[in-house]
């Protein structure tokens, strides 16, 4: 297995814990480890992905106050990585369906996205929400480097070992 740069974001490995058990339950066990660093991967990218979004709609519940801020910040953490979310959504738009394709599942991206946004909102509290409304938090400062183009490309790796069979 080769090395991958750690991240310093706590719901990185949250995720990442929480989405491969879940999202394969069912996989025989050779196809298990393949699948696994696949589903690694996506948990990844979408953590990146969905967490800005995730937390600026949830927060405006428990912190009101703080609402615009966080709009605000998530208006530039949208214009800044622009180009990395749109290949994270193709990306996750291409992989995703492959790794579901011997499950039946309606909308298995969906519901993938659905359950990353769901472990992400278990985290959420009023001080958390309170706290990102610094702009300085890593939540609005990450631009996912190294960590999402290098997951970006093992799902690569992985789309084009199981698409050329």
């Amino acid at each position: 297995m080769e090395h991958r740069s750690k991240s310093h974001l706590e719901w990185l490995v949250v995720l990442v814990l929480a989405v491969v058990p879940a999202a394969h339950a069912d996989a025989g066990a050779g196809a298990d480890a393949d699948k696994e660093e696949a589903f690694r991967d996506i948990g990844a990218v979408l953590g990146w992905r969905l967490a800005p979004e995730t937390l600026e709609d949830r927060c405006r519940a428990l912190d009101p106050e703080g609402a615009d801020a966080r709009r605000k910040l998530l208006d530039g953490w949208r214009r800044r990585n622009d180009g990395l979310i749109r290949q994270v959504d193709s990306r996750v738009a291409e992989v995703v369906p492959i790794l579901f394709e011997d499950q039946p599942a309606k909308d298995p991206e969906r519901q993938v996205r659905d359950q990353v946004k769901r472990m992400l909102i278990e985290n959420l509290s009023e001080s958390v929400c309170k706290a990102e409304r610094d702009p300085a938090s890593t939540t609005w400062t990450s631009n996912g480097v190294p960590q999402v183009p290098e997951s970006l490309a093992a799902l690569y790796d992985w789309q084009v070992r199981h698409t050329s069979r």
